[in-house]
């Protein structure tokens, strides 16, 4: 393992010991708020709407998910009276604005709507009373259990290559290593590590799984790759990538524009999340590489979570019920979720995506290890570039 690698983590564990003096700090406030909160009473949606008209204002939602937007629309004709205020903020400053509420006893969220890929929610905001589990209690039963353990996690995405459709009738990529060879310099793209959860548990995942890379270098070259001194074949692959020519953008969003764009004779390829497949409803001439090997990709699950201090508990349920598609599943606001490239987490209902998720070889999760080789992940990172 590489020297950088063994760097520090003081960082994140002072990060964690501020929450946690915050959370002592307004130990009974929040067992108050708590106890107020009811997250386990078995409230009808009819009784959390009455009780959600009381609320004054608009309930606020911290997402990174631009969907949102849609299920904010079909809840506010579900149930006229209630509003819903938008925050749509990238991941990790999203996760920043949390914990320096929860510090600063400002309580300015009630419903946050966001990938734990780097294991902050559940290794961080969860302990320190930031955020809480709502499951409803009439869905317990219908949601598949690994996904409503320490947070409620409600669909299911792939961090993936997208190739451009127009220009490749299929795409000419099929192992990760082609990624960094000469012909494709300067022509991969990924948002920016820094700012995203999604790509943060990318390489956090081809880290942890180093025997992946190994395999699929000798499956490639036909013998073992050129390493240095303690290094692995994952650090080898991604400083490979930069030294390719690896290009950061700012968003998945911008990622698809470049790689979708009609009219290219020679387009990029872009490592974002699976449900960019969307795009291709605003012309966006784009496929997902689904055949990589060995692996796809990585997972990026978003969670729906109770930011402490709510002052909007009641609509803040009723909002988590729709979003869920309600108790008999039926309820809109789950849909924008179900389409190609994303995958459902209840046992009731199918997506539309074409194959089931669990027909693919995807990269395994820790988020465990994700968030306590943060700090070193980050420097490792900076250091390829240097």
């Amino acid at each position: 393992m590489s020297k950088v690698w063994k760097a520090a983590i003081c960082g994140m564990l002072t990060g964690a010991i501020l929450l946690s003096l915050a959370a002592c700090g307004n130990t009974r406030s929040q067992d108050e708020w708590l106890r107020g909160a009811g997250l386990d009473a078995e409230e009808t949606p009819q009784q959390l709407y009455e009780l959600a008209l009381r609320e004054e204002g608009p309930m606020i939602v911290y997402t990174e998910s631009s969907r949102i937007w849609d299920v904010k629309s079909s809840f506010e004709v579900q149930y006229p009276g209630l509003t819903v205020e938008i925050h749509h903020i990238r991941g990790i400053e999203l996760l920043e604005m949390l914990k320096s509420n929860a510090e600063t006893g400002s309580y300015h969220c009630d419903v946050s709507i966001c990938s734990d890929t780097n294991g902050i929610i559940a290794n961080e905001l969860v302990p320190s009373g930031v955020l809480y589990k709502y499951v409803p209690w009439d869905m317990t039963d219908k949601i598949l259990p690994e996904f409503q353990q320490e947070q409620l996690e409600f669909v299911r995405e792939l961090f993936v290559l997208f190739y451009n459709s127009e220009a490749y009738t299929a795409c000419p990529i099929s192992n990760w290593w082609q990624l960094t060879e000469e012909a494709y310099y300067g022509k991969v793209m990924m948002p920016n590590p820094q700012d995203s959860t999604s790509t943060y548990g990318f390489i956090s995942a081809v880290l942890r799984s180093d025997d992946y890379l190994l395999n699929a270098y000798v499956d490639y070259y036909g013998g073992p790759p050129p390493l240095q001194p303690a290094q692995t074949a994952s650090e080898y692959f991604m400083q490979r990538l930069v030294d390719n020519g690896l290009i950061l953008t700012s968003s998945g969003t911008e990622l698809i524009e470049l790689v979708g764009a009609p009219g290219q004779a020679e387009p990029p390829f872009g490592l974002t999340v699976s449900s960019k497949i969307r795009s291709r409803d605003a012309g966006m001439q784009v496929a997902v590489a689904w055949d990589m090997e060995p692996f796809v990709g990585s997972y990026s699950c978003n969670s729906v979570m109770l930011a402490r201090g709510s002052s909007h508990v009641s609509t803040a349920k009723l909002f988590i019920r729709w979003l869920l598609g309600e108790a008999d599943g039926k309820g809109a606001g789950y849909r924008p979720y179900l389409q190609e490239g994303a995958w459902s987490v209840r046992a009731d209902i199918q997506s539309d995506a074409a194959a089931e998720i669990e027909a693919f070889t995807v990269l395994p999760r820790d988020k465990a290890y994700a968030y306590q080789n943060m700090d070193a992940i980050h420097a490792f990172w900076i250091s390829l570039y240097d």
